[in-house]
């Protein structure tokens, strides 16, 4: 795999991390099946036809997003919500996304697993401070909103949520935030 830095999914700069190697094993097989949809017996085919249409750089393009899109019966197969998939998963906008951002959109998608699990996938995936942090950063926190924002086409306040929620000088935790957002009215519609 390559070493391109990237920004990841639900991050931007301050939280790079390799582009190209994929950490979706790091997860347990049950629970991407429940985030994703896929069947877990499944999962390393998906990987494989993604490496596959990926290439020697790891990362697919936009038509090559779409048919495994399709092909996978990740969610609607519009072209609108494909298009916006990609591009709130595109979070460098290098028009590519990686095994991990393909995952990422499938989660955020799937309508089948209810809200808090698919917020706190997508937040302990992309995490700067790691899959066990508790805290989530004023930074973090505003990128997440702001990445759902794109995704769902809405214009929710990063500002207001944040303070409803901060109470422990500047950081809140992992639940606290994550029960927060996945109640808020802007949001709630979409789960």
């Amino acid at each position: 795999m390559g070493n391109q830095q990237y920004q990841t999914s639900m991050g931007n700069q301050q939280y790079q991390t390799r582009r190209t190697e994929s950490h979706y094993t790091r997860w347990d097989g049950a629970g991407l099946q429940r985030f994703t949809g896929f069947d877990a017996s499944r999962l390393p085919q998906i990987h494989q036809q993604f490496v596959k249409a990926a290439g020697s750089d790891g990362l697919v393009s936009y038509n090559e997003f779409a048919r495994l899109y399709r092909e996978h019966n990740i969610g609607p197969t519009d072209e609108r919500t494909i298009e916006q998939a990609f591009r709130t998963f595109d979070a460098d906008g290098s028009g590519k996304l990686s095994f991990d951002e393909f995952l990422s959109a499938a989660i955020a998608l799937n309508k089948n697993t209810n809200a808090r699990e698919r917020i706190s996938y997508l937040i302990d995936s992309n995490n700067p401070g790691g899959i066990n942090t508790t805290i989530i950063t004023p930074d973090y926190g505003r990128h997440i909103i702001r990445n759902m924002n794109q995704f769902y086409g809405t214009n929710a306040d990063f500002d207001q949520i944040w303070s409803k929620i901060n109470a422990n000088n500047g950081q809140v935790h992992r639940e606290q935030f994550i029960s927060y957002v996945s109640q808020t009215p802007t949001f709630v519609q979409f789960f």
